[in-house]
């Protein structure tokens, strides 16, 4: 197994199930109103835990900018929560 697919982040069992808590995690929080709880649900993932990996990572780059307008932050939230993980690569 070479250095790329051992670290990547998809690439481990446990990773799927993780991507899935923080997603469900931050869809309670924005029903609750408590964006902030999202934010950081979100941040911890990589744009390759999901299937429409570009598109995750800029918006996850949304999420982690110190600047980004609160809109915009909100916008990124949103469908962040609506794009779909990557599922559980067969061993």
């Amino acid at each position: 197994m070479g250095e790329a697919e051992r670290l990547a982040p998809a690439s481990t069992s446990w990773r799927p199930t993780y991507v899935t808590q923080q997603l469900r995690t931050a869809r309670q929080a924005l029903a609750l109103g408590s964006n902030r709880v999202a934010r950081a649900a979100l941040r911890v993932l990589s744009g390759e835990d999901f299937t429409e990996t570009e598109e995750a990572s800029a918006l996850l780059r949304t999420l982690r900018g110190r600047g980004a307008e609160p809109d915009d932050v909100m916008a990124a939230l949103r469908r962040l929560c609506a794009l779909t993980p990557v599922a559980a690569r067969p061993r």
